[in-house]
């Protein structure tokens, strides 16, 4: 299967302009486009969702290679299958910066966590309204904690592969 990203600008705010399809059939990936119309709804500038759309479309690339499917689940999504997505990310012939790695990872964590497991609907619902998340009246503690919470779960996935490359045990990985 071959993927792409199409732009279809309109003045629609609630559908994000940018869609990742499958090239031969036309057919939307659901999963990543609910995703994007979720960070539209956010009101996030068209030049960040077109970042996020090729950087899922980066992972979407990956995993159909892996798993020769284009699906994901929750499930699916866990610090293993980012670990391997960082190894893959590294082990790729043009050598990409860690910023770089770490954003392509982050959108699909935050992907995992936000929208895989729900809590797209769940924040609408706490909020009262749709894509309440800046402004005077933002709601965004529980945002900043999941950030946080992802920050450090890729820091101790980082420092555990680290450590056994190097042949040793990570530290924070004894102490579970």
């Amino acid at each position: 299967m071959t993927f792409r990203v199409v732009s279809n600008p309109s003045n629609n705010h609630v559908r994000c302009p940018y869609r990742i399809i499958e090239q031969s059939t036309g057919r939307e990936i659901d999963w990543i486009n609910k995703y994007l119309d979720y960070e539209t709804l956010r009101r996030l500038a068209d030049t960040t969702l077109r970042s996020y759309a090729h950087e899922l479309l980066h992972f979407l690339r990956w995993w159909e290679s892996v798993h020769h499917t284009d699906m994901v689940t929750k499930d699916d999504l866990t610090e293993s299958t980012l670990l391997d997505y960082v190894r893959f990310q590294s082990s790729q012939e043009r050598e990409l910066t860690g910023a770089t790695i770490n954003q392509r990872v982050a959108i699909v964590d935050r992907l995992g966590e936000a929208y895989l497991e729900g809590e797209v609907a769940d924040r609408r619902a706490e909020d009262g309204r749709v894509g309440a998340t800046h402004g005077p009246t933002r709601t965004c503690g529980r945002r900043h904690r999941d950030r946080d919470r992802a920050n450090r779960r890729r820091a101790a996935v980082r420092d555990e592969d680290l450590y056994r490359a190097a042949g040793g045990q990570c530290p924070r990985a004894a102490g579970r």
